[in-house]
């Protein structure tokens, strides 16, 4: 609603909340601290009631958020970034949190030096490489998929929504492998959780694929195991990178 009668910018007359003239918002800009921050949370993560619906569509329903985005059907959704964005926060929290432990109790039972025990602390660079090579990542599919007749911006969304589901995951296998350390669970609950997440991430993978190209089974495992291979070396690349920076 608007809160007042003409547009503070212009004062063009308004027939609601934003100036049809120049599109300033006629909301006040003095206003209680909670609203304010209710209306920045929304601004950057737009986390209204969009938020549960969309993270049930992107969770159970591999593809749809982007089918859905590229047909123009967006009000009712989390814009893709803010999804991602918001999601990917979470994530590098969870991981930041529980990669020690995990890591420790790894070393402890299969030795120190292998990639296996240091898995956490690898999420958070491969996380980090991820987020860094979006539009390549974007660009493989455009390859693998020629002839499917999507714009690369249709590419990077089902990237931003496909990474936002690992994050998702990957962040609840390890919520969950620190809880097996808490109820002091045999090891192999640890490893049993971690690749059920990289099988539900390939499965999902495929499926959304599959809807959002409609191609057939067979025909998109191909051109998908096409772009996977484009972009491997590059993620690879990536993070071995960031770990001689870090060092």
């Amino acid at each position: 609603m608007a809160t007042t009668d003409a547009c503070h910018n212009c004062g063009t007359t308004l027939t609601g909340r934003w100036c049809h003239a120049c599109g300033q918002d006629s909301a006040l800009a003095l206003r209680p601290f909670r609203a304010m921050l209710v209306e920045f949370s929304d601004a950057v993560l737009g986390w209204e009631t969009r938020a549960g619906r969309t993270l049930r569509a992107l969770c159970f329903e591999p593809g749809r958020l982007t089918v859905e985005f590229a047909a123009g059907h967006r009000a009712g959704w989390l814009h893709p970034l803010r999804l991602y964005l918001g999601v990917s926060v979470v994530a590098l929290t969870v991981f930041g949190l529980t990669s020690d432990a995990i890591v420790a109790h790894y070393a402890e039972a299969i030795g120190p030096n292998t990639e296996l025990a240091q898995f956490g602390k690898l999420m958070l660079l491969i996380s980090t490489a991820m987020f860094l090579l979006l539009p390549a990542h974007a660009a493989t599919y455009a390859l693998a998929f020629r002839g499917a007749r999507r714009f690369y911006f249709e590419h990077l969304v089902l990237v931003l929504h496909a990474t936002s589901f690992i994050f998702i995951a990957q962040a609840l296998a390890s919520l969950l492998q620190y809880l097996w350390l808490l109820l002091d669970a045999p090891y192999g609950f640890l490893i049993a959780t971690r690749l059920t997440a990289h099988l539900a991430v390939v499965t999902y993978g495929w499926l959304a694929v599959r809807r959002v190209y409609g191609f057939g089974p067979w025909q998109t495992l191909a051109r998908l195991s096409v772009a996977v291979a484009l972009f491997l070396p590059m993620a690879v690349a990536a993070v071995w990178l960031l770990l001689r920076l870090r060092t």
